[in-house]
């Protein structure tokens, strides 16, 4: 009796930390996935408390000091979750994506005396792109991939 209370315990704390849901904050759909986890990394427990956190660093993007922004916010406090994957993993925005919002932002933010936010360190995040887990990603290795040299001719 003791060892099937200690699995259903188990059982009903796993369900809880690591299951996917609809992302509904309309402010992070159509971001390339629809599905999201709860707790984040930033520790929001919901998508009511990630959404409500996110509103003060919001006007950032609808400035559009970067193009990377709304996707690093929204991968960030709405992590993509996959229900095919059974092991409990957070797929982090990468660190193109937080250099290249940090590079358009961080100016603008500090002119206002505003730092650039200490949970925002971009080497805390992943290298590289993996367009399968961050489509935002997808689009510049895309283009990283068609791009091919251009051969000219000497002029003589």
């Amino acid at each position: 009796m003791f060892f099937y209370l200690v699995g259903a315990i188990f059982a009903f704390t796993f369900s809880l930390v690591y299951s996917c849901e609809l992302i509904t904050a309309p402010k992070c759909m159509n971001i390339g996935y629809t599905m999201t986890t709860f707790p984040n990394t930033l520790g929001h427990r919901s998508q009511t408390e990630a959404t409500q956190d996110l509103k003060a660093i919001w006007p950032l993007v609808e400035i559009g000091c970067s193009a990377s922004l709304r996707g690093f916010l929204c991968s960030y406090y709405f992590p993509k979750c996959d229900p095919a994957v059974k092991e409990i993993s957070t797929i982090l925005p990468s660190r193109y994506l937080c250099e290249n919002s940090r590079k358009g932002c961080e100016p603008l933010m500090n002119k206002f005396g505003f730092p650039w936010p200490s949970n925002f360190e971009c080497h805390k995040f992943p290298g590289g792109c993996e367009p399968t887990t961050i489509p935002m990603c997808a689009q510049k290795l895309k283009k990283k991939q068609i791009s091919q040299p251009v051969w000219t001719q000497n002029p003589t």
